[in-house]
């Protein structure tokens, strides 16, 4: 018995290793042209810039509509539900709810897409309150352009992604936003010299089109149809509702937040929406290569123990994932408030991105760094509620940290003035409040917790992280000293000082990674054992 078991257990480990490789490729190489897009955007407008100002800040509320509606929410209920259904009923089955879901999804993205185009004008007006009538007439319009591309091409390539995801066919949904962000780049360097910002926002549509287009063939290869039904009284579409609602008013509430954010920002002078963003962006950059690239592969896999009733599995597998995305994310958040002037001038600073720009993105970003690792463990532990089929309780702490999030945004504006620092404070605070109740109340759920040596290992971290920063940091003092422009008073120029810059950066990521391993083994940290155990075994497979 032994025998049969401990090879099935293997193949599925590497299952999931390979998996999670394939989209850890994605998800880097869609990271890479995230910055590359950021960057080609930022050279042609530069920081501060109205118009970019107004680009960025039309896509929040269609980003609410398909966030709300058809992405996060719709594919984390709709995962564990179509697992379950293929599992107990059939693929045929399966495949009748999910049609069932796209058509009421679409039904809902219709009515709301006429309500934005309605009501783009006045949304604009107040959005853009103190700003000139010509900026809050450009929002409207690129409003109702990005109604097309956000909520319909995003939001039906999204429900195609969850069902893909749950198939654990990972490499159409990774190449999904790579293309997605060709397209932006394009529009940046090719159409944007000659129509200025609607270059780079018909870049965005043509970039959703190609994001659905995509997984089509991974459909085909799962031979998924199409039914014509709205399956109300379908128990199994009315699970997905049922699972959605409290999800819906979590997703809703916090995309409420952003758009708060959002008019906070704008209220602030000089449009620094647009720096506020970018420092957002470069806090997101390791939090999306690793971090979601583990849990979307885990996902599924957690929805499967919890749905067959291996419990303890269920726990070991939700904890072991905690501990790596913390791993990984801590010495991410130190080298950002390090190294982030350096970080902002290599990726940002250079064509109409100026040392002004860097100093507006520096600020904030300091602050983005300290809620990174509690913004990185929130996904896992949202995630697991989720397999639970659990979409409450996160739900409502979730509404909870917006509420204070939003309350201190508006002191720091209005009371503090601390501009973008304020509403990055604000994130902080509620961000890693949001993880410390996630996990207070997911712990006594969770089975052998106390056995798992996550206390010990989360100290061995803490105290890796915080001897990686003085050695950073006393690699900076050194270097500025040789290398001017690490400082942000000193002047950066684009040839040769890039080229130095970049090969500073990496002989410091790769001292830093250095001292992080190395004080993480002598701390006895389990996860560099897992880590080095799986490079021997990929070693020894190749």
């Amino acid at each position: 018995m032994t025998g049969t078991v401990k090879p099935a257990g293997r193949s599925l480990r590497w299952k999931v290793v390979v998996n999670t490789l394939i989209v850890m490729f994605g998800a880097l190489l869609s990271r890479v042209l995230g910055t590359v897009r950021d960057g080609a955007i930022a050279y042609r407008f530069g920081v501060p810039n109205a118009s970019l100002d107004t680009y960025y800040t039309a896509f929040q509320v269609p980003d609410l509509l398909y966030i709300v509606i058809s992405g996060g929410a719709l594919a984390s209920t709709l995962i564990p539900v179509f697992q379950q259904v293929w599992h107990d009923e059939g693929a045929e089955r399966a495949w009748e709810v999910v049609s069932a879901v796209v058509n009421l999804v679409l039904i809902a993205l219709l009515v709301a897409a006429l309500l934005v185009v309605v009501l783009a004008s006045p949304l604009s007006a107040f959005y853009f309150a103190s700003k000139p009538v010509a900026q809050q007439h450009l929002l409207a319009q690129m409003m109702r352009l990005f109604i097309i591309s956000s909520p319909f091409l995003l939001g039906l390539g999204g429900i195609a992604m969850a069902v893909l995801n749950a198939r654990e066919r990972f490499g159409w949904t990774a190449a999904a936003f790579n293309l997605y962000n060709l397209a932006i780049i394009g529009g940046a360097v090719f159409l944007a010299q000659r129509f200025g910002i609607w270059g780079v926002a018909w870049g965005v549509v043509a970039g959703a089109f190609l994001y659905l287009l995509i997984m089509l063939p991974g459909l085909m290869v799962e031979h998924a149809h199409y039914v014509p039904r709205l399956g109300l009284r379908d128990p199994a579409v009315r699970r997905v509702g049922r699972l959605l609602v409290p999800r819906l008013i979590g997703q809703a509430a916090a995309q409420v937040g952003l758009l708060a954010t959002g008019v906070f920002a704008a209220r602030l002078p000089n449009n620094q929406f647009t720096a506020l963003r970018n420092a957002n962006q470069l806090m997101q950059l390791p939090h999306g290569i690793f971090v979601l690239s583990l849990v979307t592969v885990m996902f599924p896999q957690l929805a499967r123990l919890w749905s067959s009733r291996e419990y303890k599995d269920f726990s070991s597998t939700a904890l072991r994932t905690l501990r790596l995305v913390i791993f990984v994310s801590a010495p991410a958040a130190v080298v950002l408030g390090v190294l982030r002037v350096a970080v902002i001038r290599i990726v940002y600073e250079r064509g109409n991105f100026t040392a002004t720009s860097t100093l507006l993105v520096a600020a904030p970003l300091l602050l983005y760094a300290t809620a990174l690792v509690a913004f990185a463990a929130s996904e896992p532990l949202i995630r697991t509620f989720y397999a639970m089929q659990d979409t409450r309780t996160p739900v409502l702490i979730g509404i909870g940290t917006i509420v204070l999030n939003i309350a201190i945004s508006y002191l720091t504006v209005y009371f503090t003035h601390w501009g973008t620092s304020g509403l990055a404070f604000a994130f902080s605070i509620a961000n890693n409040l949001e993880a410390i109740l996630l996990f207070a109340l997911l712990a006594p759920r969770l089975e052998g917790i106390r056995q798992s040596g996550l206390a010990r290992s989360l100290l061995g971290m803490a105290i890796s992280a915080a001897t990686m920063g003085l050695a950073l940091w006393g690699l900076f003092v050194i270097s500025r000293r040789y290398l001017p422009f690490l400082n942000l008073q000193s002047v950066y120029g684009h040839g040769a000082d890039a080229i130095r810059l970049l090969v500073w950066l990496a002989a410091a990521g790769i001292w830093a990674l250095l001292v992080y391993v190395g004080m993480a083994t002598l701390m006895h940290v389990p996860e560099v054992g897992e880590a080095w155990v799986l490079v021997r075994r990929r070693a020894g497979r190749a």
